[in-house]
């Protein structure tokens, strides 16, 4: 129903199980963006279609290890995900649950999977980009971004 009226579906999927949950999201539930999705890293087909028709996963490193969906940091899918180029966005979560913040989220992507500020910049352009906004809000918070970086960047 949500698909056929024009909304866009967010699937909680693929935190713990495996990538069949993922699968079952997009299949089943026509998902245009995944809660977590981590579980797909131990599918290479699933990570192409990901990427491929630019499926998005919000990872939630804080929270993927404190409820040992995926413990310790250091083994997380996050960078094979990455490499890959599945979209990927950063997200707390829960921040009161977890005690993070999204400036945690950012500085932990980059310590545990040396991520430069290039990498950084990309990660957030690709959450405005599955964001479920129209095309011309998209194109104008882009345009945003690029310019506070660039900004900064100087």
């Amino acid at each position: 129903w949500a698909k056929a009226n024009g909304l866009y579906i967010h699937a909680h999927a693929g935190e713990v199980g495996g990538p069949d949950q993922v699968w079952d999201a997009l299949n089943v539930l026509g998902a245009n963006r995944i809660g977590h999705g981590i579980q797909a890293a131990r599918d290479t087909r699933l990570m192409e279609y990901l990427r491929e028709h630019a499926i998005a996963l919000d990872i939630c490193l804080t929270s993927n290890v404190r409820t040992r969906a995926w413990a310790p940091i250091s083994s997380h899918p996050f960078g094979l995900l990455w490499k890959r180029g599945v979209p990927i966005t950063l997200s707390t979560d829960d921040p009161g649950v977890f005690g993070t913040s999204l400036t945690d989220e950012y500085l932990k992507a980059a310590k545990y999977f040396s991520l430069e500020k290039d990498d950084l910049h990309r990660i957030a352009l690709q959450g405005i980009q599955a964001a479920f906004l129209p095309a011309s809000e998209k194109a104008r918070l882009m345009q945003l971004i690029q310019d506070e970086i660039h900004r900064i960047s100087v």
